[in-house]
């Protein structure tokens, strides 16, 4: 299904690290290297052309928003400052937010985490890098679902899993995996 949404790609653009290559690529382009020399590419932005807020008042309203993945991401929420990116185009697991939770006779902090598997195994052929992927998956919930562990300068911590997922990687031979987890953070007063 084509995108309803127009990309500006003319407000951003990949460009090569490299001061004596600086090759570029259209920002619509899924690209992990450069073609020229091989070096990573960063985004560049035209930040004269890119329109500017007048306050941060819009931001903070999409911040209560938690039933739109787009407001409740701590990164994707300020995607109009960036508009290259069409609202269907864009994929967020929940990055970037730390809720504060009160409970009576305590304090702390609800934290939305995610933890990323790869594997390559689908250089073999069919469905094993799949497998693995949710193989590993699978055993990292077992050993941590509603367990309370400890976190290094922290108060110890709850662990609830709350979803478990594989999604496309632009490159085909590797299987992406994100498994999302509540860490609940009590302090006692």
């Amino acid at each position: 299904m084509a995108s309803t949404v127009k990309t500006k790609t003319d407000l951003a653009f990949q460009r090569c690290v490299m001061p004596d290559c600086a090759a570029t690529y259209d920002v619509g382009e899924v690209r992990t290297a450069c073609d020229a020399c091989g070096s990573l590419l960063d985004v560049v932005y035209d930040w004269d052309s890119l329109p500017i807020p007048g306050s941060l008042d819009a931001f903070e309203e999409k911040w209560s928003r938690r039933h739109e993945p787009l407001c409740f991401s701590g990164v994707w929420r300020f995607s109009d400052l960036l508009p290259f990116a069409p609202p269907n185009k864009i994929v967020t697991i929940g990055e970037g937010q730390v809720i504060e939770a009160d409970v009576v006779g305590s304090s702390g902090s609800d934290e939305a985490v995610a933890l990323h598997i790869w594997d390559r195994a689908n250089a073999q052929g069919g469905q094993r890098g799949k497998k693995n992927v949710k193989l590993i998956g699978d055993q990292i919930h077992s050993l941590l679902n509603g367990q309370d562990i400890a976190v290094n300068g922290r108060s110890p911590a709850f662990v609830v899993m709350r979803d478990f997922v594989t999604i496309a990687d632009p490159d085909p031979l590797t299987v992406h995996g994100v498994l999302t987890m509540r860490v609940q953070h009590f302090e006692e007063l």
